[in-house]
């Protein structure tokens, strides 16, 4: 629970930075991120320890094998979507940078042709 805590941090830091504008959050934004993610990550591979045997923990892609009596069940399956879906969303704009500035000109010139679509999904 511990992890989960300090990993939902970033999303208050993201918060503030772009929803309410805070240009100085910035700055502080991009390490906030990557410590979510980690601390994230160490929490899925604490949750497969948690189920009991962490070598069958890849029932959770097979519904057809859920308990559905399990209180571990949602979380099992919250977790992975949460660090697969809303980080990617919150490191994507990290990656697409890197990707430009060490890329070839057919990489900029794909990402300058993106960059309106994701200036809409991502706030200013």
């Amino acid at each position: 629970m511990t992890l989960t805590a300090l990993g939902s941090g970033p999303l208050a830091v993201g918060v503030a930075a772009w929803v309410f504008n805070r240009h100085k959050l910035h700055v502080v934004m991009r390490t906030a991120l990557v410590s979510g993610f980690l601390f994230y990550a160490t929490g899925l591979i604490a949750l497969g320890f948690d189920v009991g045997r962490p070598w069958n923990f890849y029932s959770a892609l097979l519904p057809w094998r859920w308990n559905a009596e399990s209180a571990m069940l949602e979380i099992s399956i919250c977790m992975p979507l949460y660090c697969a879906a809303f980080l990617a969303f919150e490191n994507l704009p990290l990656v697409l940078e890197r990707f430009y500035y060490t890329g070839s000109d057919r990489t900029r010139s794909v990402l300058r042709g993106i960059a309106p679509f994701l200036r809409r999904i991502y706030p200013s």
